[in-house]
């Protein structure tokens, strides 16, 4: 007999296992759930599937049925077509059966001819016959070639290519061009050559035209241009292009590959216009710097208008210049000295070292601006003083009038002496002159005595 712990411990044993076995069966709920879940999604898709694959058969029997009448169309149209290739021109007959009916007038006999189909070949060749163009008209559409300043041996050969394809008698409009398109230098470098069809031409232009001209000395000539200082841009810009056009030309004889070509021109032509830009004169290069131009086209109309426009200023400042001469100011002093005055003494400072005082014996001013007289300087406005050399007040004070009478003295007597030694000096024609050399000098009405001076 089993003890009840052993009991206990099988019903805990038996409890666990069951809760086990039950969180399995729910784990296998859920797994059948989205296994359920994920076979609708698919019968889903399916039915979405078969749907689209019930449109697309449904549109693939209606391309098949509009496929059938078009079909049926083309059947109708090429039977129209047999029809009318086989129709029959109808025109009338005069009978030779007479009716008995007297008043019945003749009657004509309809007959109809039928006319044979033509072929699908002869007529492609006649409607090509019709299309073709005489020689005399395919060679208006060749380029003249002169070997200078000419559309290029490329070009020239691209234009008979394609007038050859166009003619019905290519051995004459080669004679004709030979003739008549190729001129001057071009046609004095391929005198020598045996020329009996297309190619030789071909071969014989590239060789004997294309070899003066190489693309580096045609670039150093462009580069070299420059305006001169008196030319205008007229005659600058047709230098200019025909350098461009002698490079353009020999570019196009060394690249035979129109791609390769065409891109060559390109650069060469943004070279060509910083180049024309920078020789020109610097007045006119910053005018044109400045408004950018895209090509070189452009670039010369605006150096032409700001020629013009330059030419126009300097002749109106010619103009102002003629018609406004310069005259002498109204505040200019007159001139009191007559020549025989001005060839002895040329300055102011010879004449104003012989004028001399009466008042005080000095030299360089007269009596009426002498500054010892106060009569000359009255009180009438205050805190203005004399000039420099008016002003003798030392730095220990106001000097006494004893003081000041001396040295007037000593001051007369040197200038005394002065004037002897000038009088000895001078010409005898001095003393002849006129009065007007001694006009006295302007009264400065700004020097005034102050109270210190006093």
């Amino acid at each position: 007999m089993a003890t009840p712990s052993e009991l206990q411990k099988l019903n805990e044993s038996i409890t666990k296992n069951l809760e086990l076995i039950a969180k399995e069966i729910n784990e296998i709920k859920d797994k059948n759930a989205k296994y359920e879940e994920n076979f609708r999604k698919i019968f889903k898709r399916e039915d979405s599937h078969e749907q689209a694959l019930g449109d697309l058969a449904k549109a693939i029997r209606r391309i098949e049925v509009a496929n059938e009448r078009q079909n049926n169309e083309f059947k109708m149209l090429a039977q129209e077509l047999h029809i009318c290739a086989q129709s029959e021109t109808v025109y009338t007959e005069p009978a030779n059966v007479i009716t008995n009916d007297e008043t019945a007038s003749c009657t004509g006999k309809t007959t109809q001819k039928i006319s044979k189909p033509r072929d699908s070949t002869t007529r492609r060749e006649t409607s090509r016959e019709d299309s073709m163009l005489k020689p005399t008209d395919a060679l208006r559409m060749v380029e003249n070639l002169n070997g200078i300043n000419d559309i290029g041996v490329e070009e020239f050969i691209k234009s008979l290519k394609l007038a050859k394809t166009r003619v019905n008698d290519e051995i004459i409009l080669l004679r004709m061009i030979i003739t008549e398109k190729i001129t001057d230098y071009a046609k004095q470098s391929i005198r020598f050559c045996a020329i009996n069809s297309y190619e030789e031409l071909f071969s014989a232009l590239r060789t004997q035209v294309s070899i003066p001209n190489t693309v580096s000395g045609s670039r150093n000539r462009m580069q070299n241009i420059r305006q001169g200082s008196n030319e205008t841009v007229q005659s600058y810009s047709n230098r200019f292009k025909q350098a461009l056009n002698e490079l353009e030309y020999a570019i196009q004889a060394q690249h035979t590959n129109p791609i390769a070509r065409n891109i060559a021109l390109e650069q060469e032509n943004l070279e060509a216009l910083k180049f024309y830009i920078h020789n020109l004169r610097p007045d006119l290069a910053y005018c044109i710097m400045a408004m950018k131009p895209k090509n070189l086209l452009e670039a010369q109309q605006h150096a032409i208008d700001s020629d013009i426009w330059i030419q126009d200023m300097n002749s109106r400042k010619i103009n102002y210049k003629n018609f406004n001469p310069t005259t002498p100011k109204s505040n200019s002093r007159p001139n009191l000295y007559n020549q025989s005055a001005k060839k002895s003494f040329n300055t102011t400072q010879n004449l104003q070292v012989l004028i001399k005082c009466e008042n005080c014996k000095r030299l360089g001013h007269t009596k009426s601006n002498c500054y010892l007289l106060r009569q000359n300087f009255p009180r009438i406005q205050h805190g203005k003083i004399p000039p420099q050399r008016i002003n003798q007040v030392t730095n220990q004070g106001a000097e006494t009038g004893q003081q000041l009478e001396n040295k007037t003295e000593n001051q007369t007597e040197n200038d005394e002496q002065t004037i002897e030694q000038l009088d000895s000096t001078t010409p005898q024609d001095y003393f002849n002159m006129s009065d007007a050399c001694y006009q006295e000098c302007p009264s400065k009405e700004d020097c005034y005595w102050t109270p210190e001076q006093e």
